[in-house]
């Protein structure tokens, strides 16, 4: 027995309480017409089929809601005799769809829909589950409780993933997440428990991220992944074996080098080729947590014997460090005087530079300079100078005094001895000039002998 139920320019079409057909209509007359010919059909018998039916089963049911743009379609299907369909074909090119599974059938196909959201029934966690999309803007799965989930694309008619197409995985427990050969341009786990992940030569293109959940095992056996890899507070306790990258590849770009993200996540339990991989730690967590992620990761540097990715990161650490401790100014100094102890060499053009600036400021002070402070040895050098020079051209004697402020300089900055007897209490500017000099000639000086004692 055929029944029309008909509702809003929309026609359902039912035979033994099983749902055969949908069609939905934009204009009255275009609704007329067709109700004509449905009409005659039913009468000849020639409405087409839907699947084939599996085994009988307790009476199950099946609800799909498609939302769009105008209005809310419900469609709920009674499956007569416990009818449990073999496959469930969901088509809709214009709008999301949210399908809502009382009953799970054993494969979906979802082909030119925009965005699907399947929440799946809770009592259904031991059925096993197989989706095949095609032409999908995304797809989200929402508190999944089920034995084994598979997602494929479907290989009739194969069409490449949009730039923007994503899976989603949320508040799931899954015991295996079959994933392999799949190619999506995102995917995204959040708040889930899962057994095994499988990307077993799968390709995500885009971004990957795995968060907020437990996971058991993971297989990324030659699988092609993005540029960024995200992996944020992951529960690895029960983690059978380390998560191996080694046979991982960027799909994006096979000439750069994947960045791998760590928050909150046990980076022991990876192995990764470094020569592959730009490891970054994600700034948007506690100190501490940062902290254990760098120490983990400059013991596996230093074990793996890769000294100069081993002075990046250490010195990320050093930084890291220094500012949580408020110390600014010393990690400036630490940072740009010597690359945090791994160029000493730089003391030396540092000290150079420093020597130059106070070069410049005693030319332009150096009449005041010498009344505060101006050693006996250098007055008496100068004295002779002007007596032997005397009356010469101006070219002499600017000269002479050029030398002059290079021997004062040199005296106060590399000299290490300052007579604070000799200075007269008279610019108190002028006095913090001269000392200043000593002071930082002093520091330069440690520096270069510490270079010199340790090289």
């Amino acid at each position: 027995m055929y029944v029309l139920i008909i509702s809003n320019y929309n026609v359902l079409v039912i035979k033994k309480s099983k749902l055969l057909k949908v069609i939905q209509f934009k204009s009255i007359c275009a609704f007329l017409r067709k109700l004509i010919v449905l009409l005659l059909l039913l009468n000849t018998n020639c409405i087409a089929q839907n699947r084939p039916i599996s085994k009988k089963a307790d009476e199950d049911y099946t609800k799909i809601l498609v939302k769009s743009n105008y209005k809310n379609y419900h469609i709920n299907t009674v499956l007569a005799s416990g009818e449990i369909p073999y496959q469930q074909d969901v088509e809709n090119s214009l709008r999301d769809t949210t399908i809502e599974i009382l009953t799970i059938p054993p494969s979906f196909f979802l082909k030119s829909n925009k965005n699907v959201y399947l929440n799946l029934n809770k009592n259904e966690h031991n059925k096993m589950l197989s989706i095949f999309i095609d032409d999908v803007d995304s797809l989200y799965i929402n508190e999944a409780m089920s034995k084994k989930i598979s997602i494929k694309n479907n290989a009739i008619n194969y069409n490449e993933p949009k730039n923007d197409e994503a899976i989603v995985i949320l508040n799931s427990e899954i015991n295996d997440l079959d994933l392999s050969k799949l190619e999506a341009a995102k995917f995204m786990i959040n708040k889930s428990s899962l057994g095994l992940l499988n990307f077993h030569k799968t390709i995500i293109k885009r971004h990957l991220s795995l968060s907020n959940s437990s996971i058991e095992s993971i297989d990324f056996e030659y699988a092609g992944l993005p540029d960024t890899i995200v992996f944020t507070n992951l529960d690895l306790r029960k983690l059978k074996n380390e998560i191996d990258l080694t046979n991982v590849y960027n799909c994006a770009n096979a000439h750069i080098n994947s960045v791998l993200v760590f928050a909150n996540t046990d980076l022991n339990r990876f192995k990764i080729p470094f020569d592959r991989f730009i490891i970054c730690i994600d700034k948007n967590q506690s100190y501490e947590q940062k902290s254990m992620l760098y120490q983990q990761l400059l013991k596996q540097l230093e074990t793996a014997g890769l000294s100069e990715k081993f002075e990046g990161y250490d010195k990320e650490f050093k930084e890291l460090k220094l500012l949580h401790n408020n110390s600014y100014f010393i990690n400036w100094i630490s940072k740009y005087w010597w690359d945090y102890g791994y160029d000493k060499g730089k003391v030396f053009m540092n000290s150079i530079i420093i020597f130059i600036i106070f070069l410049g400021l005693n030319l332009s002070l150096f009449p005041i300079l010498i009344t505060v402070y101006y050693p006996k040895k250098l007055q008496e050098h100068r004295a002779k100078y002007i007596e032997i020079h005397s009356g010469n051209n101006k070219v002499r004697s600017t000269l002479s005094h050029l030398f002059n402020v290079f021997l004062y300089t040199s005296y106060l900055f590399w000299g290490l001895k300052l007579d604070l007897q000799e200075i007269e209490i008279r610019f108190s500017a002028a006095i913090f000039i001269i000392i200043s000099q000593y002071i930082a000639g002093i520091v330069c000086i440690a520096y270069i002998a510490n270079f010199i004692i340790t090289k």
